[in-house]
This record gives C-alpha cells, sequence and structure tokens, in this order.
C-alpha cells in the first residue's frame, strides 16, 4: 500500500469533539466509559432519553500511523479514532486503507498519545525537570493538533496537577518551554492560557529578573499577553491590594477553567 505523508500544520478544519474523564499522571489504570451520543432506538414507542444513547465502535478495522523515527506503525481502531480526532477523520478519508506517516512528533509523543486516547492515563516518567515539562507540552500539542478535546483536557488537567505537586524549584515553566508552546501552538490555546495565568500568578520577583537574559521564539507574543492581562485583571479592581488580584492560583481553579468542549457536550459537572 502506498504511504500517505501527513503535515500536522496543514489547516485541516477541525471540529470540536466531546470531553474525557480525567486521570492524574500514575493514577490506576481504569477502564474509559464512552460519552453519550445520539444512537437511536425505541422503547415503548418513545426515543430513548439522550443518556442512553451509547456509541458502538467497530473495532475490526484500523488505522495504521508511522512516525518519523519508527520502523513499525502504530495501529489505532479506525471507528475510535474517527470519533475522537477530525483531524483523523479527514486525512483518512481521503487516502483509506493506506499508511498514514507523519513528519512530526516521534515515536514517544505517540505512545503516550495513544495510551492517553485508549485510556484517558498520562503517563509520563518524572525524570529530569525540562524534559519531563516537554513531553507534557509536546503531548497536549498532538492531541491540538488532532482535534481530540478529550486528550487535551486529560492532558491540561495531569499539566496541572504535574506543576502542583513539583518542587518550588520547578513550579513555574522555563521561558524556554513557554516559547516553544507560543511558536508551536494554537492560537486559542488553552494550554497558552494556563501559560499566561500561571506565570501571572506564581512568577516571583527574581523569575522576572532572570527572563531579561533569556531569547526564544514565540516569547514576544508571551509578554504581549501577560502584559494584557495584567492591565485587564488591574483595572477591574483598580482598588484591590495585588495579592487579591494575583493571589488566585490557576491550579486552584475549577477543573474545566482550562478544558475545551463543544455545543453538543456541555462543559463539566464539576464546573
Amino acid at each position: 500500500m502506498a504511504a500517505v505523508v501527513i503535515d500536522l500544520d496543514d489547516g485541516l478544519d477541525l471540529k470540536p469533539n466531546p470531553p474525557m474523564p480525567t486521570i492524574a499522571p500514575q493514577s490506576p489504570l481504569t477502564a474509559v466509559t464512552n460519552p453519550t451520543v445520539g444512537n437511536k432506538r425505541r422503547r415503548h414507542g418513545k426515543d430513548d432519553p439522550p443518556q442512553n444513547h451509547i456509541k458502538i465502535f467497530d473495532f475490526q478495522q484500523h488505522i495504521r500511523v508511522m512516525a518519523p523515527d519508527c520502523d513499525e506503525p502504530f495501529v489505532i481502531h479506525k471507528d475510535f479514532a474517527h470519533y475522537r480526532s477530525p483531524y483523523f477523520k479527514t486525512a483518512h478519508d481521503q487516502h483509506p486503507g493506506e499508511l498514514m506517516t507523519f513528519e512530526q512528533p516521534d515515536w514517544s509523543v505517540w505512545s503516550r498519545y495513544i495510551q492517553v486516547l485508549y485510556f484517558g492515563i498520562v503517563h509520563i516518567e518524572k525524570h529530569e525537570y525540562h524534559y519531563t515539562v516537554e513531553d507534557l507540552f509536546d503531548l497536549y500539542m498532538l492531541a491540538e493538533k488532532l482535534g481530540d478535546l478529550q486528550s487535551m483536557n486529560t492532558i491540561i488537567d495531569a499539566t496541572i496537577e504535574w506543576f502542583a505537586e513539583s518542587p518550588p524549584l520547578y513550579r513555574l515553566p522555563s521561558l524556554q518551554d513557554i516559547g516553544h508552546v507560543f511558536t508551536k501552538s494554537a492560537a486559542d490555546s488553552r494550554l497558552k492560557r494556563w501559560l499566561i495565568d500561571y506565570y501571572l500568578h506564581e512568577a516571583c520577583e527574581q523569575d522576572m529578573a532572570d527572563a531579561d537574559n533569556v531569547a526564544a521564539d514565540g516569547l514576544e507574543d508571551f509578554w504581549v499577553e501577560v502584559a494584557k492581562e495584567f492591565v485587564k485583571l488591574k483595572m477591574g479592581r483598580p482598588r484591590g491590594r495585588v495579592s487579591d488580584v494575583f493571589g488566585s492560583k490557576p491550579s486552584e481553579r475549577l477543573k474545566c477553567h482550562y478544558h475545551q468542549h463543544s455545543e453538543e457536550f456541555p462543559p463539566c459537572t464539576s464546573a
């Protein structure tokens, strides 16, 4: 079969997907219950209520995905992949039955993504700081480009928890990692939104002083957004103390604050 090279930045029109229950890193393995969807059937002459409409997947057909540094393809069930990712659906419908070869990211990111896709679990080894953060951000950006909102919500929750539980020295994303996100992520990315809030509320004077020595792509846009958010918060409470205005940590906000949802699937019940 012919190989089809897929560019994640080709601008395919993606439609939102429903949210998925989130599980923190290193949580016990649990089965993922599919959200309800509109498969209608009749009972006593009436349609079942929406909460009883369960999506039934065909697990006999597959999509083969080849990462750039991998000798063997990953195999994902076609029906499930189409349901979760409008990118997969659009790209695979254009080239049915063919191998989809992606130019990036590498196999480790794809492997972690498929773990999230099937089980709703973010598995990141807690090794050297920079690589752990880079793994989390790359994982989120892959799910984002695939249009998989369920995985995005799971990953952003895991990211927030990872930073909340990290030692004080590692509780602020590095400016190099932030620049990477602002260069590669979508314009309306919720990861960008979280990074702006996190730096605005968590950074200390020393962090701001150290920022003068950092040059990275994407940082100019980041600082503009931080400044705009600072002005908005301060103008909203002109007489408030700095601690009142900027004392709300992102990790203390409602779980759904950094999630994405569609009109068909409402925000989390915890919101």
